[in-house]
């Protein structure tokens, strides 16, 4: 278990710093980013706004809003599969996935 937090940490080292980086970002973005990456396997996040919303206490547009802030800041991607959406992409490399 130890090792695959520190390979998630290794993973989303660039990720992270510029994260830290961005002054752009407050507190309910950064706790909407922790929930996704929480709910992450192989760099997507699959957990929906609703349940984001439910589990860190925040209406469901605050979340909304917080991801769309996270898109626009290059933190994340829209992830589709037919055109629907089933979750969210952070940009690590495809090689270092866990």
């Amino acid at each position: 278990m130890i090792f695959l937090v520190v390979k998630s940490l290794i993973m989303y080292k660039d990720l992270l710093e510029s994260v830290a980086a961005n002054r752009n970002l407050q507190g309910a973005d950064l706790r909407v980013l922790l929930m996704l990456m929480a709910n992450t396997k192989f760099a997507t996040a699959e957990i929906s706004q609703t349940e984001i919303s439910k589990k860190i206490g925040i209406e469901s547009s605050h979340v909304s809003r917080c991801i769309r802030k996270l898109i626009e800041n290059g933190i994340i991607t829209k992830k589709h599969t037919a055109g629907k959406l089933v979750g969210y992409r952070f940009p690590i490399e495809e090689s270092d996935q866990v």
